[in-house]
């Protein structure tokens, strides 16, 4: 009796786990790995390290760059639009200098139930794109 319970709580306890690692938010953890990866490369405690996602934007035309409120308008145009499971560039800075890494969440698939497959995320790796 005491045997098939213990079973059934490590399955759940196994589940529970697994469900805390897929619930990591992906844009967060690539923004973590790149301040990790400066912080050891500048020799920058984690503390005084911040980091923030860069939209890629392609540079508005000039008749738009010139008017605040329209260029507003063409920030909010591109920001809106960032999918959230492409490279990300994360731009770093921190001791007095900055950098920008390139990013990119490594999913996977993990066998469900009846044979359906989910996503789960595996981790991430940065590539320092420029100073």
């Amino acid at each position: 009796m005491v045997v098939p319970i213990v079973r059934a709580l490590g399955r759940i306890a196994a589940a529970l786990t697994l469900l805390g690692c897929e619930a990591a938010p992906h844009g967060v953890a690539s923004a973590d790995q790149a301040r990790r990866d400066f912080s050891s490369a500048a020799f920058c405690p984690m503390d005084r390290v911040d980091a923030e996602r860069v939209s890629p934007m392609p540079p508005a035309p000039p008749a738009i760059a010139g008017d605040p409120e329209r260029m507003d308008m063409w920030r909010e145009k591109f920001e809106g639009h960032v999918d959230p499971r492409a490279r990300q560039t994360i731009a770093v800075s921190g001791c007095g200098e900055k950098t920008r890494y390139t990013c990119w969440d490594w999913i996977g698939d993990e066998p469900g139930r009846r044979g359906r497959r989910r996503r789960v995320y595996v981790g991430t790796s940065c590539l320092e794109a420029n100073k």
